[in-house]
């Protein structure tokens, strides 16, 4: 799924995430009643220090519970855009003299699969953590290895013109690699035990996100099939 990003008025709706109906109506009246220039920022899965909805938890109370393996859904393969918060604030900046009506989407320079976020995070981390790639569709084992990134087919914004207007002010999107590694240690310094108080909307996801015995039995049968 590619979500176009010309600055023109419009929008592409995925089947299940990130925009509903409701919000997309609510950007074109608040574009079309506005009296004033106006610009609308469209980020996605955004990442940055202070969040409390950080992604990375996934992975990193994983890794400091000592989890010797992680599933991952989709073989780990799905990809999801990302948005570094600095990433929003240059695009504010590039925007404050905008004399039209434009909608921008927002995201970081490079994409990164599910996997590739996980292998970047153990290297930070100094992990041995190991990968296990699934594609089960046995529904008992629907959850095992689902990140907060795992779709089933690619999530892309494009950011070309992104990319123009902040060319024009001298400045350029940054990226996971380069620009993730304060946010990953600010996570790793938090206690696995009590985390839902400090990341409340990550929380409130409506399953359960650290179901280790479902990944411990999983995992077990993978092995011994794979041992058979």
């Amino acid at each position: 799924m590619l979500i176009g990003g010309t600055g023109q008025i419009g929008y592409a709706i995925t089947n299940f995430f990130i925009q509903r109906n409701w919000e997309v109506y609510m950007e074109q009246c608040f574009l079309k009643h506005s009296h004033k220039p106006v610009t609308i920022l469209r980020p996605c899965a955004v990442y940055g220090i202070c969040s409390q909805h950080p992604r990375e938890w996934w992975f990193i109370k994983r890794i400091l519970d000592k989890r010797p393996y992680i599933p991952l859904k989709y073989n780990g393969e799905s990809t999801f855009h990302i948005t570094l918060t600095q990433n929003i604030a240059k695009v504010i900046w590039a925007s404050i003299d905008n004399m039209d009506f434009q909608i921008v989407n927002v995201a970081d320079r490079t994409i990164l699969s599910a996997k590739e976020i996980g292998e970047y995070i153990i290297v930070q981390l100094n992990s041995i953590t190991k990968f296990i790639s699934t594609d089960s569709a046995i529904i008992e084992d629907a959850l095992v290895g689902f990140t907060p990134w795992s779709v089933s087919t690619p999530f892309t914004l494009d950011i070309s013109y992104c990319k123009s207007l902040l060319d024009k002010v001298g400045l350029d999107l940054g990226c996971y690699t380069r620009d993730s590694r304060k946010y990953i240690s600010w996570l790793a310094s938090f206690s696995p035990l009590n985390w839902e108080k400090h990341f409340k909307q990550l929380a409130a996801y409506p399953f359960e996100q650290f179901d280790y015995h479902n990944e411990d039995q999983f995992i077990k049968k993978l092995i011994v099939g794979k041992n058979d």
